[in-house]
């Protein structure tokens, strides 16, 4: 595709886009004119043209060349770009380092790469999406959006892990009472010994002291065991010792 043209540096653009639709009116509607009779649109309004653009003027009777001025004036600075150039759409920067492929100067990049030129390795569980109808541009989750993605491999953020990111950890890092299990898609706790729980908050006790014939403090992990039962685990039934001794009347004393 072959381009050329002019840029203003005008700050009123508004001005400038005036300016530029009354030279377009005047070049349409004279150019012919000025064609038959061999004038350049240049030359129409010099000093050195005045008396030979009156007699064309007689001659013609086109007010064409009663312009003094035929090229409106742009008051913000203009430049005009000297030759044409050339926009190659098949043609990227670096040819995408040769990572992807180019398409309306866009980079395609291939599975394992990112980037306007394809320059990063992606990470696991990256996923990019291609807008080259607008903009041209391209939109990349990394690390199933919970990390980033750091040449290759995914920094995580707090509460997720594996080698995309797409684990859960365990909450409260199982209490340091057992060791996180990691699984898809929330890992969960292996508590240690009496431990329990989701997080291993709770201690457990022997048994679930036989419940109903018990009841266990989760925070001590101690039996409270119901009237007749008695043990760690509240599993013996019966009378306690001193319940024994008690209905037997015998005394104990302590003799010092």
């Amino acid at each position: 595709m072959v381009y050329s043209g002019s840029y203003t540096g005008s700050t009123n653009l508004s001005e400038t886009d005036l300016t530029t639709e009354e030279y377009m009116t005047y070049t349409s509607e004279c150019q012919e004119v000025l064609n038959f009779y061999g004038v350049s649109i240049y030359d129409i309004g010099t000093d050195e043209f005045a008396e030979e653009q009156l007699r064309l003027y007689q001659l013609s009777g086109s007010n064409c060349f009663l312009r003094t001025d035929p090229i409106p004036k742009f008051k913000g600075a203009i430049k005009y770009l000297q030759g044409v150039w050339v926009f190659n759409l098949n043609t990227c920067e670096n040819n995408c380092n040769e990572r992807g492929f180019c398409e309306f100067g866009t980079c395609y990049c291939y599975d394992g790469f990112f980037g306007v030129l394809c320059e990063y390795k992606t990470c696991p569980g990256t996923f990019c999406i291609y807008d080259n109808e607008f903009f041209s541009t391209s939109e990349c989750v990394h690390c199933s959006g919970y990390g980033e993605c750091m040449d290759g491999v995914c920094n995580c953020t707090e509460g997720y892990s594996g080698d995309d990111c797409s684990k859960q950890t365990c909450r409260d890092d199982c209490n340091f009472d057992g060791t996180c299990v990691e699984m898809y898609p929330i890992s969960q706790c292996d508590c240690f010994g009496k431990f329990g729980g989701d997080t291993c908050q709770v201690v457990l006790c022997l048994n679930n002291c036989n419940e109903p014939y018990g009841s266990c403090n989760i925070t001590t992990g101690i039996c409270t065991c119901n009237e007749g039962f008695y043990g760690v685990d509240c599993s013996v039934v019966g009378m306690s010792l001193a319940s024994f001794i008690s209905q037997l009347g015998i005394g104990v004393f302590l003799v010092v």
